[in-house]
């Protein structure tokens, strides 16, 4: 069976402005059909999309997202910067030091949890290359 992650998929009750958000924050193509209410952004190898949702209460979860994308940016302060200008806002850090990699904690412009970092020693993708090369599995 071939099996793959088609796309990352963002609930939101403005799937359009939720769409543009990500799409200028990853300066990344995207589209929106207003007939369907999807949207979607290609960046690198990763599809987000985003889809209408409506509300409703799930009794004994926390509000908040369980899942969040991690974004390795060269500079921390301007991508802060960037996604702030952008509607986002820190919800904790910055945490670590510029010489071995720092990151922040974020919320979009619909309460989705996301993480810029740097990453100067690459550590952060040494463990995907060496799950991708097969080192581990």
């Amino acid at each position: 069976m071939n099996v793959k992650i088609a796309s990352v998929v963002f609930e939101s009750t403005n799937a359009e402005e939720l769409m543009k958000f990500w799409a200028a924050l990853l300066a990344a193509p995207s589209a929106f059909n207003p007939e369907s209410g999807w949207g979607a952004v290609v960046a690198d190898n990763v599809t987000i999309s985003t889809k209408p949702v409506q509300l409703q209460e799930l009794p004994g979860l926390e509000k908040g997202s369980r899942v969040h994308l991690d974004i390795e940016v060269e500079n921390l302060e301007s991508a802060t910067d960037k996604a702030v200008a952008l509607g986002a806002t820190i919800k904790r850090g910055p945490f670590g030091e510029a010489e071995t990699g720092q990151y922040t904690v974020f919320a979009d412009i619909d309460g989705n949890a996301f993480c810029l970092y740097t990453d100067p020693a690459g550590a952060h993708g040494e463990i995907i290359e060496a799950i991708r090369s097969g080192v581990i599995s």
